[in-house]
């Protein structure tokens, strides 16, 4: 997070990127052992892609150990990284996006057919490991992780194709736990969890993404881009129509929309709360570092960031 006086950029503090890759080293050497094996290291989106600790793979991994199920702990978070880079590349190549972060991505390096064969080299390692997990007792999961995959594809590109006028709080929300709940639920269930641990994986990362999708509004520089956000689906509501001319920086000192964003947020943790006591979580454990961290945000923004 930035200082108090500025915008900040992440709902995270100050080394929990640290604590998360200390905790999960060995998820980076299985990965890295999976694709020598493949044949395919020295490719380098795959060396890049592989660097990125991602939030699904952390997910998988603690729902793992709350559930005891540590005999799939390693090929269900390695998996769940391999359909995060799957995603992640789709995006690019139908997106046609040829920057990211102001860098240049592998398909305006490359071109297509490179993205193409890197994508087919990380879903036929999904589907290897796919086959590991029911073999070990995850009942369908070759299935699961194809619905997952397609599932989360067809949500994306609804929240993100929307016409200008955004729905209504209520669909946005459906939309949003469509994108980032259902997701969730998949990493769930290829972990082997109960219901219970569908809830807390859902809830978690259902306000994760709503919070990010706030922070995403009020760094922008104007509104021209125009997604279903629960953000932007409240502000809609407030102020009858989102023009692309609208100074978020300036909305969010007249406007509620922000505290409304973060009162759903913060109902969603809660429920996750209650049930991670349920299961004896340590306090000190990834998934609570999160809830920590964004109850932190919320307490000190807007007033203290924007004063």
């Amino acid at each position: 997070m930035t200082s108090d006086n500025h915008m900040p950029d992440t709902w995270a503090r100050d080394g929990l990127e640290v604590i998360i890759r200390d905790a999960i080293e060995p998820l980076y050497s299985e990965k890295v052992a999976i694709v020598k094996k493949q044949g395919i290291w020295e490719v380098e989106a795959v060396k890049s892609d592989i660097d990125d600790i991602t939030l699904p793979e952390i997910f998988a991994a603690e729902i793992c150990l709350i559930s005891n199920n540590m005999q799939i702990y390693t090929t269900s978070a390695v998996l769940q990284a391999f359909q995060t880079y799957r995603v992640s590349l789709y995006d690019i190549r139908t997106d046609k996006h040829e920057y990211k972060l102001g860098k240049p991505t592998f398909l305006k390096k490359y071109g297509e057919k490179y993205v193409l064969s890197v994508e087919a080299e990380y879903t036929h390692i999904a589907e290897l490991l796919a086959k590991q997990l029911e073999e070990n007792g995850v009942k369908n999961a070759p299935a699961l992780v194809r619905a997952q995959y397609e599932d989360t594809l067809k949500a994306d590109k609804i929240r993100n194709n929307c016409p200008t006028r955004i729905p209504s709080v209520r669909e946005t929300i459906k939309i949003n736990e469509d994108v980032a709940g259902n997701t969730a639920r998949y990493i769930a269930r290829l972990s082997n969890g109960n219901i219970e641990m569908e809830d807390i994986a859902a809830g978690l990362a259902d306000a994760m993404s709503t919070l990010e999708d706030l922070l995403g509004v009020i760094n922008c520089e104007d509104l021209s881009e125009v997604k279903a956000t629960i953000p932007l689906a409240y502000l809609q509501e407030e102020v009858g129509r989102i023009t692309s001319d609208m100074n978020p920086a300036e909305l969010i000192k007249k406007y509620h929309f922000a505290e409304y964003t973060m009162n759903y947020v913060q109902k969603r943790l809660g429920a996750v709360k209650e049930l991670l006591k349920l299961h004896s979580y340590p306090d000190k454990g990834i998934l609570n570092l999160f809830i920590s961290d964004m109850d932190h945000f919320m307490e000190v923004f807007p007033s203290r960031v924007l004063k």
